[in-house]
């Protein structure tokens, strides 16, 4: 059953966590393709006109997958051109790069700071996804974390938990979490979230994160996309909760009427 789930996601692209409504599209695709592939090569022969029709209808699929890898392909592009263009690479803050773990209590970081730290240790671990280059996947780790962020995670760690460099905090919990955070939100319309989002983004500043510019810039932008990927899917995940639960609460209230 896990193997069968992990094939249809497979097959979503860039979407590994599909909805419901994803995934019986993505299903009942391959219950009609995969027949009709097999009827295509198979090694029995049928009358022209079945078979004509069977391969107007494979290419048919074909030509719009093609199709919507090339629309997606062309989107992905246009965003990561918008996003480079709010890149610098400038002078780091010392004092927000070296903020020391005290045991003052005025020194704990909020919960939201907290959570987001460890988010970004997640985005740490993912390290070889976004680049090859072994000093690129090393600014993004730290080895010896010494900050007030790392308190949430330190008490999760068991010994196994990667904690993210002081640049990659900076860069994801000081200049992408307050945009992202805003706009999820007071979301208007879903399909130009992205969009929306690049567009209040203000200059974000990469010191500290790659070994040259033109690696930074680049492992900047597969980071950012993949944070603001995940961010969307847990805030959705939640939103559905809360809309579940509201749904609930207001059916046993309707049964609660009917019986008095």
């Amino acid at each position: 059953m896990i193997r069968f789930f992990g094939l249809i996601r497979s097959y979503g692209g860039d979407d590994s966590h599909p909805t419901v409504t994803s995934f019986a599209h993505l299903f009942r695709l391959l219950t009609i393709y995969s027949p009709t592939d097999k009827i295509i090569h198979g090694n029995v022969k049928t009358d022209n006109e079945s078979s004509l029709a069977v391969t107007a209808y494979v290419d048919a699929l074909k030509s719009l997958r093609k199709s919507v890898i090339a629309k997606n392909k062309d989107s992905r592009e246009l965003l990561e051109e918008t996003l480079l263009s709010k890149l610098f690479c400038g002078e780091a803050d010392q004092n927000v790069l070296q903020v020391v773990l005290h045991d003052h209590s005025y020194c704990l970081p909020s919960p939201l700071r907290s959570i987001t730290y460890k988010l970004c240790g997640f985005v740490a671990f993912k390290e070889k996804s976004f680049s090859k280059c072994h000093s690129c996947v090393e600014s993004l780790v730290d080895r010896n974390p010494s900050t007030s962020d790392m308190l949430f995670t330190k008490l999760k760690d068991c010994g196994r938990l990667t904690y993210p460099s002081l640049a990659l905090v900076r860069l994801l919990c000081d200049d992408i979490e307050p945009v992202l955070d805003k706009k999820l939100i007071t979301i208007d319309d879903p399909m130009l979230f992205v969009q929306s989002f690049l567009a209040e983004l203000d200059n974000v500043n990469i010191v500290g994160i790659g070994c040259s510019v033109d690696h930074s810039s680049k492992l900047v932008v597969s980071i950012v996309f993949y944070y603001v990927t995940i961010r969307a899917w847990f805030f959705t995940k939640n939103k559905n909760k809360e809309d579940l639960r509201g749904r609930l609460a207001k059916k046993n209230k309707m049964k609660m009427a009917k019986t008095t």
